[in-house]
């Protein structure tokens, strides 16, 4: 099978629906038998959405807990 890279913003926007908007593309394409690739976008400066405080930053820890 073909190897597939899903770009997105998981981790810099870790919204509930966010994640499964990217989610479901990666694990429909799993279980199809692709290789998948996630590939967190860069973004620009201050791009973190920080869900305790509802507010945007550079610190993408909120994303990776």
């Amino acid at each position: 099978m073909a190897r597939i890279v899903v770009c997105g913003y998981m981790i810099r926007h870790p919204l509930a629906g966010n994640i499964l908007a990217y989610f479901h593309y990666l694990m429909g394409l799993h279980l199809l038998g692709h290789d998948v690739i996630y590939l967190e976008e860069s973004g620009w400066p201050e791009s973190c959405y920080q869900p305790e405080t509802q507010m945007y930053g550079d610190d993408p820890s909120s994303g990776i807990e």
